[in-house]
């Protein structure tokens, strides 16, 4: 029996730590996510949460695009300037290549 209400209450704690760590990594509606578990509005917490999630799935079918042969080249190629220190010209292509966010493969945050 205690094995049964820890379990139930491992679950729960899942599903809303999932809710609001999802809720956090999307900024633009942060406040209406929160709202509505505050209010306790399962109906408009779904509803968002099926928003984020098909927003994930546009952005991984994104991602899965770009898992070719061309892709890695250009990815190398940026990499390459970056370790000549050419830091510019690597951002350049970058942003001409369409790099970065969400599906883009490896980030480059530390180019200044």
């Amino acid at each position: 029996m205690k094995n049964k209400l820890f379990l139930s209450l491992a679950l729960i704690a899942l599903v809303l730590g999932v809710g609001i760590s999802v809720a956090y990594a999307y900024p633009e509606n942060r406040q209406e996510m929160k709202r509505a578990i505050e209010n306790n509005d399962y109906q408009a917490w779904e509803i968002m949460m099926n928003e984020k999630v098909d927003l994930m799935s546009q952005r991984l079918e994104e991602m899965k695009r770009n898992i070719n042969q061309e892709r890695f080249e250009q990815m190398k190629e940026v990499h390459g300037l970056m370790q000549e220190g050419k830091y510019d010209e690597a951002r350049q292509l970058k942003e001409e290549l369409g790099f970065g966010g969400f599906g883009q493969g490896m980030r480059w945050n530390h180019m200044k």
